[in-house]
C-alpha cells in the first residue's frame, strides 16, 4: 500500500509539474524499471494512464531530453505500450487514438534503430510492438465478444426470472385466496401474512434497485430496506404480470410501514412513552385509537392512522388519553403536517369507484371476488400520484417530517 500510494503523488507530480521537472520521476519509472516492477507487476493501470494521457508516449522514452548520454533504449518504447494498453484498459483516451500511437510508437522505433544501426538488434522489441499492432483490433473484438456473451446470459436470466415470476403468481394467489377466506384473521392479520407469502415466494435478485427510475432519488436510502424492495416488486407486478391488486397493495403497504418507521417506532422508543406507558384511555370513542398507540409489539395500521390524525387535533382526546397527549407533545413541531398526512390518507380517492386508500387495502384482504371491477390500472396510477408526485407526495412528507433520529 505505501509503494502505492508513492506511485500514485508520483504520477501526480508527473502530471502537473514543467516537463523537465519531471525527469527524477522518468528516471526511478523508465530507467530504474519502476514501471515493471511495480506498476506492471501490479496492475495498477490507473496510475500509468494518468501519467500517458497528460503526457503522452513520448515521455516514457525520451531519453534525449532527460538522459542525452543514454542514447536508444528500446525498452522504454516497451514502457509506452504499457502506456498505450493502460489507457486502452482504463478508457482513458478514444481507441482509435491509441490505435495509432501504437502504430506511430513503432515506427519511431524502426526509424531510431535504423539511425543506429541496431534494428537487428532491437528486433525483439519491433516485434513485439508489431504483435501488439497486429492483435489489437483482435484485441477489441475478443472485448466486443465477451461484451455480447455478458448481455446474451443477462438477457437469459431475465427470460429465467420472468418464467419463475410467471410460474410463482398462479401459486401465489391460491395462497392469497386461501388467506382472504380465512374467518379466524383479521384484516390486519390477513395483510401480514399476505405479506410474508409475496415476500417468500418472489426470488429477491429479480428487483433492481435502481432509485432513479423511480423519481425517489432524492429520498430513496432513507425509506426502510423493506419499503425500497416493496416499490421495486410494486412495479414489476404491474408493469410485467398486469396484477394490479398485488401491486396496489405492496405500494399501500409502504405507507402503513414508513409512518411506523418514521413516528410511530421512534415514540414507542422515546421516554415520553415510557412514562406513558400502561395507563387507561378514560374514553371509549378514542379506546382503539389509544390502544394503537400503546401496543409497541404491533404498531398502527392504515385504518387506525385516520383516527389518530383527529384525536390529536381534540380537547377531549388528549384529556382522556395520556398516550394520545404524550405522542402530541412528541411530535413538536410535527404535529400539524402529521395531521395533515393522516388526513391526506383518509380522504384521498382512487381509481373509477373513488376509494379509499385503506378500501383498496382492506378489499385485498377480504378477497373481494368482485374485486378485480374495483381496481383498474388508474387505481395504480392514482396511488403512485399519492405517494411521490405533487402536491401530495406522501411519502416524502414523512420522510421530511420524521422523528426518527439521523
Amino acid at each position: 500500500m505505501e509503494i502505492y500510494t508513492l506511485l500514485k503523488l508520483e504520477s501526480i507530480a508527473i502530471c502537473n509539474l514543467p516537463y523537465n521537472r519531471t525527469v527524477d520521476f522518468w528516471y526511478e519509472w523508465c530507467y530504474l524499471d519502476h514501471i515493471d516492477n511495480y506498476l506492471w507487476r501490479f496492475k495498477w493501470f490507473g496510475i500509468i494512464s494518468d501519467v500517458y494521457a497528460i503526457r503522452g508516449k513520448i515521455w516514457f522514452y525520451d531519453t534525449n531530453k532527460f538522459y542525452p548520454t543514454l542514447g536508444l533504449d528500446p525498452c522504454m518504447f516497451k514502457w509506452a505500450y504499457y502506456g498505450i494498453f493502460s489507457c486502452k484498459k482504463a478508457d482513458k483516451l478514444s481507441s482509435d487514438l491509441l490505435k495509432k500511437d501504437l502504430t506511430d510508437l513503432y515506427s519511431e522505433l524502426l526509424i531510431q534503430s535504423a539511425r543506429c544501426d541496431a534494428i537487428d538488434k532491437n528486433s525483439d522489441y519491433l516485434e513485439f510492438i508489431q504483435d501488439k499492432i497486429n492483435n489489437y483490433d483482435t484485441e477489441n473484438l475478443k472485448k466486443l465478444n465477451e461484451e455480447v456473451k455478458l448481455l446474451k446470459h443477462k438477457n437469459q436470466q431475465l427470460q429465467n426470472d420472468n418464467k419463475t415470476l410467471k410460474n410463482t403468481l398462479f401459486t401465489l394467489r391460491k395462497e392469497i385466496h386461501k388467506l382472504e377466506s380465512d374467518p379466524s384473521r383479521t384484516e390486519d392479520e390477513k395483510a401480514d401474512a399476505i405479506a410474508k407469502k409475496i415476500y417468500a415466494m418472489m426470488p429477491d435478485e429479480v428487483f433492481d434497485n435502481n432509485k432513479s427510475s423511480y423519481n425517489f432519488s432524492d429520498i430513496w436510502d432513507r425509506f426502510s430496506s423493506e419499503t425500497r424492495a416493496d416499490i421495486n416488486r410494486s412495479i414489476r407486478f404491474f408493469t410485467e404480470m398486469d396484477s394490479i391488486d398485488i401491486a396496489l397493495f405492496l405500494m399501500i403497504r409502504n405507507v402503513e410501514r414508513e409512518m411506523a418507521h418514521h413516528f410511530f417506532e421512534p415514540y414507542q422508543s422515546s421516554n415520553i412513552f415510557n412514562k406513558v406507558k400502561g395507563t387507561l384511555c378514560t374514553k371509549k370513542k378514542y379506546l382503539k385509537t389509544h390502544e394503537a398507540l400503546s401496543n409497541n409489539m404491533n404498531h398502527p395500521t392504515m385504518g387506525n392512522i385516520p383516527f389518530i390524525g383527529r384525536a390529536l387535533q381534540e380537547t377531549a382526546a388528549l384529556e382522556a388519553s395520556p398516550v394520545i397527549n404524550a405522542f402530541s407533545k412528541f411530535l413538536k413541531n410535527s404535529r400539524i403536517p402529521f395531521c395533515e398526512i393522516c388526513k391526506s390518507i383518509d380522504t384521498y380517492r382512487v381509481g373509477v369507484n373513488k376509494n379509499k386508500i385503506v378500501e383498496i387495502r382492506n378489499i385485498f384482504a377480504h378477497g373481494n371476488d368482485d374485486k378485480n371491477n374495483t381496481y383498474d390500472k388508474s387505481s395504480y396510477m392514482d396511488v403512485s400520484k399519492f405517494l411521490y408526485e405533487p402536491p401530495i407526495r406522501i411519502l416524502f412528507r414523512i420522510i421530511i417530517y420524521s422523528k426518527l433520529k439521523s
